[in-house]
């Protein structure tokens, strides 16, 4: 008994200390030189650098360059929601390469204050998608699904001809509700969402073959059964959002024209409760932002930044409550706001946090 206890408490002790424990990590990172701002590059520079030990240490796939360009920005917040997550950082090189700064930093990554800061700059508006036809080689339903989400403006990664992903493992840990699994998979590849589907083909008749009572079937006959999910990553978990069944017959005069009829019509079905669950997943992701503008001084200034906000992607509305005061209603992370409107050059970045940002007209 005291044997069992001991090694007991030792798991216990050796699974928080593993998760607690640093992953050592090199990062290298580059920034061009703005109007003889070497200093600004350099800290640029070494903010990438850190992330890119970030994405090594976690493997994440698809770098956060292609999502955010603000790593200022990007360095800020995370440091002030997640209180940092590579630490003991130290330059190991630092040169000027005509008008390029490179940094190589060294440093330790903690994976759990990580994971917090790849929820933050995750996309809401990207999505993975992984459909699984059993039985057929063509595969209609993750395009016309990829369309749709396209249509609907957001981004799209197909895992389906992904060597590295395994729909078996991903099938299992749904069902065993086995999350975690699920949310490495969102943090991976930064997406707001994943669709995960399965569709099985079965043959029911075959042309000529007999079906009872002396009638023989005019038709191939194929069944094709599906289940989907649309899951989405919530409060550090991963919720499904919706899950549905689907099942329809396809007839036609040989297997493959009937298994095609088949596949097109639950390609159609599935496709009008993806539609469905977009929406709920919109009326999910509303965040409302408070846009203060400090030197805005009447009715024209108004015009001149409501019109600047209301072409961000993203951003449903845009409401007048003051003179330099505005509450829009976004669909995306406030950073993706705050980093659209930095870059605008009619527009400075005063102060940011997720509820509300300050900025300045450029006059």
């Amino acid at each position: 008994m005291k044997r069992v206890l001991f090694l007991l408490i030792f798991y216990i002790f050796f699974s928080f200390y593993a998760y607690g424990k640093c992953i050592e990590s090199i990062g290298e990172g580059e920034a061009t030189v703005l109007n003889e701002d070497i200093a600004g590059a350099k800290a640029e520079a070494f903010a990438r650098a850190k992330w890119n030990a970030v994405e090594k240490a976690l493997g994440i796939y698809t770098s956060v360059k292609t999502v955010i360009s603000n790593f200022k920005l990007l360095d800020e917040v995370i440091k002030n929601e997640v209180g940092g997550f590579i630490k003991d950082v130290k330059i190991l090189e630092s040169k000027l390469l005509g008008d390029t700064v490179y940094v190589k930093v060294k440093g330790c990554v903690y994976p759990k204050e990580a994971e917090k800061a790849i929820s933050t700059i995750s996309q809401d508006t990207k999505f993975s998608v992984l459909f699984i036809i059993n039985g057929s080689d063509i595969n209609p339903i993750s395009s016309r699904i990829i369309d749709i989400l396209i249509e609907n403006g957001y981004k799209v990664y197909d895992l389906t001809t992904n060597p590295d992903i395994s729909h078996y493992d991903i099938e299992r840990a749904i069902k065993n509700r086995r999350f975690s699994e699920i949310k490495a998979l969102l943090s991976k590849y930064l997406s707001g969402a994943l669709i995960f589907g399965t569709v099985n083909v079965i043959p029911i008749a075959k042309q000529g073959q007999d079906i009872g009572y002396g009638i023989s079937s005019p038709f191939d006959v194929i069944k094709v059964q599906g289940i989907y999910y649309f899951l989405i990553p919530e409060e550090g978990k991963v919720r499904i959002l919706s899950s549905k069944v689907l099942q329809t017959i396809g007839r036609g005069l040989t297997k493959e024209h009937a298994m095609n009829n088949a596949l097109s019509i639950i390609s159609d079905e599935i496709a009008e409760k993806i539609v469905e669950d977009i929406d709920k997943y919109r009326a999910l992701k509303k965040k409302i932002i408070t846009v203060i503008v400090k030197n805005a001084e009447n009715t024209q200034d108004n015009f001149r930044v409501k019109e600047i906000m209301q072409r961000i992607p993203w951003v449903e509305k845009v409401d007048d409550v003051s003179i330099g005061k505005f509450r829009v209603t976004y669909l995306e992370k406030s950073i993706y706001f705050a980093n659209a409107l930095e870059r605008n050059p009619q527009v400075k970045l005063i102060e940011f946090s997720p509820t509300k940002i300050v900025i300045e007209v450029v006059r």
